[in-house]
């Protein structure tokens, strides 16, 4: 029979899965609102003119985003990169592209030269804010309609 207590190890594992999908999830734009026009009255009993179709809206420019993880264990990297396909999928305007981050060289490498990715995970946070490389994101949360302070632990 197996194991079936949680370890801190897998516990960490799971809130970065579950952090970094809500911090996608939270990446989706809202959808435009459409403008209501008031209606024209006819001037004239006659019979309606044809109508031109509705102009089509112009896709929207697909975007790449970057997300880099430090987990190396092959069961979690293909996680995070399912995980990654399956919001492509399910946004097809953003694409999303993984990358292992070797657990903060090549992260501090990317901020010297300028280069970060736009996302990534870190369980070791306090070397990357001594830098002042980090961001609050309390106005992203609170005007977020997917991700709320409930979702984080305290």
């Amino acid at each position: 029979m197996g194991n079936t207590e949680l370890t801190r190890r897998s516990f960490l594992h799971l809130s970065a899965v579950f952090t970094a999908a809500a911090a996608l999830g939270a990446c989706k734009p809202a959808a435009p609102t459409p403008a209501l026009e008031p209606a024209a009255e006819p001037t004239k009993a006659t019979a309606p003119e044809p109508t031109a179709p509705p102009p089509t809206q112009a896709p929207a420019e697909k975007v790449t985003i970057e997300w880099w993880y430090g987990w190396t264990p092959d069961m979690i990297v293909k996680t995070l990169d399912s995980v990654a396909a399956k919001f492509t999928e399910t946004h097809p305007e953003i694409d999303v592209k993984t990358a292992q981050h070797e657990w903060g060289e090549k992260l501090l490498t990317a901020y010297a030269a300028g280069t970060p990715p736009d996302i990534h995970e870190h369980w070791l946070p306090m070397e990357f804010a001594a830098r002042g490389l980090t961001k609050p994101l309390d106005d992203r949360v609170n005007a977020s309609t997917v991700v709320s302070w409930d979702l984080f632990p305290e």
